[in-house]
């Protein structure tokens, strides 16, 4: 599993989990999520204020481990296109992001009790 996916809080339903697994698998396939700059510049810079390889070490070991796929986009793209760090800076924007979207969208759902 993606070490993404795992951070779920158990909240969410199951279907909203299998969306949510089901986008991060489209971000991770997205050659864009790590070669393209972010098109929210502002929110991508505050977001990269507190980012670290370091803190997110457990997470990329886990997710390159269980993800084929990744792995071999990672030994693609960098450092040939990008760096290392600059690789899942924009990966854990990309998650950073969908999961602002979400918890948006799932305060406006309890808000109008839909």
């Amino acid at each position: 599993r993606d070490a993404f996916a795992v951070k779920d809080s158990g909240k969410t339903p199951k279907r909203g989990r299998d969306e949510f697994a089901i986008r991060v698998q489209a971000i991770q396939r997205d050659s864009g999520t790590y070669c393209d700059d972010p098109q929210n510049v502002k929110l991508f810079e505050h977001f990269s204020e507190s980012f670290t390889m370091v803190e997110h070490g457990q997470d990329i070991l886990t997710t390159l481990n269980a993800n084929n796929f990744m792995k071999e986009l990672f030994a693609r793209i960098v450092p040939t296109i990008v760096d290392e760090d600059t690789f899942w800076r924009r990966y854990f924007f990309k998650l950073y992001e969908w999961k602002q979207l979400v918890d948006t969208l799932c305060k406006t759902s309890e808000s109008t009790g839909s």
